[in-house]
């Protein structure tokens, strides 16, 4: 999966460095739930426990990521700056777990230093929780999904 959407991004979205803003309420709940992400991942892998840290990398990609919120981009479009900001920071989660794909793939983005040499992601403070929150109601009164 990790794989399709990277062609997905790298054949839709053009480059750039300008920095992710989120501009609707799927962008705020992809942005914050990609950032709660991160902080699972680094402290399961901090502790050693990798296979919990693989499943929620897992997780993310598969059912949040690929999903939901690139099936929005298709739709919506425009969200170039935040699928390449994410899409390289999961590249640098994946490493440990799938070190040659997500190489290869970071190269594709023409990145210039190995992905191996690359610093590990910035954690926000966990002050994402009430964009999660608001960004699971929005989604709700607009699409009416049963909650599971």
């Amino acid at each position: 999966k990790l794989w399709n959407i990277s062609r997905y991004i790298l054949t839709t979205t053009t480059a750039t460095d300008a920095p992710p803003k989120a501009k609707t309420l799927a962008d705020r709940w992809i942005l914050a739930e990609f950032e709660q992400l991160k902080h699972v991942v680094a402290k399961h892998i901090d502790a050693y426990r990798f296979s919990p840290a693989g499943e929620a990398l897992y997780e993310f990609t598969w059912s949040k990521l690929a999903d939901w919120y690139v099936e929005t981009t298709k739709v919506e479009g425009g969200k170039d700056a935040i699928l390449r900001h994410i899409l390289r920071e999961l590249l640098v989660l994946w490493h440990p777990f799938t070190p040659f794909v997500t190489e290869h793939i970071w190269q594709l983005l023409g990145e210039s230093k190995p992905l191996i040499s690359t610093n590990w992601p910035k954690i926000r403070a966990p002050g994402y929780q009430l964009t999660k929150l608001a960004g699971r109601r929005c989604c709700r009164i607009r699409r009416p999904l049963k909650p599971a």
